[in-house]
C-alpha cells in the first residue's frame, strides 16, 4: 500500500484471493489478532494516502499475477524485486491472462 502510494496513485482497488485479509482490512474484526496492528495500518495507510481505496476478494483463477510474483519472489527468480516506472515484461504477459480471464 505505501509503494501505491508512493507511485501518486490516489484512487486504488486492491485484490486478494482471501476472505479473512478482505475482511481483517475492511473491517475490525481481527484488530485483536496478534497481526491485528498491521490491519489497523492498512486502514490508515488507506485512509491517510488514498482519495479512494477498496479491498476486494477476487477469485483465486483470476489472480494468477499475484500468485506467479508470490512464486518468483519466494524463488528468487524474479528479475526485480520492485519497481517505480517501466513494469518488466513478464509482468505485462500475466496482467495480460489475467484481464482475459476475467472478462470470459
Amino acid at each position: 500500500m505505501e509503494a501505491t502510494a508512493n507511485l501518486g496513485a490516489n484512487r486504488i482497488i486492491f485484490e486478494s484471493d482471501s476472505s479473512n485479509l478482505v475482511a481483517a482490512i475492511k473491517t475490525g474484526a481481527y484488530d485483536l489478532a496478534d497481526t491485528g496492528i498491521l490491519f489497523k495500518e492498512a486502514r490508515s495507510l488507506c485512509t491517510l494516502h488514498f482519495d479512494l481505496a477498496d479491498v476486494v476478494l477476487c477469485r483465486r483463477t483470476c489472480n494468477s499475477v499475484a500468485h506467479w510474483l508470490a512464486q518468483f519472489g519466494y524463488q528468487g527468480i524474479a528479475p526485480y524485486s520492485t519497481w517505480e516506472e517501466d513494469v518488466p515484461d513478464f509482468v505485462i504477459g500475466l496482467v495480460v491472462g489475467d484481464s482475459a480471464k476475467q472478462h470470459v
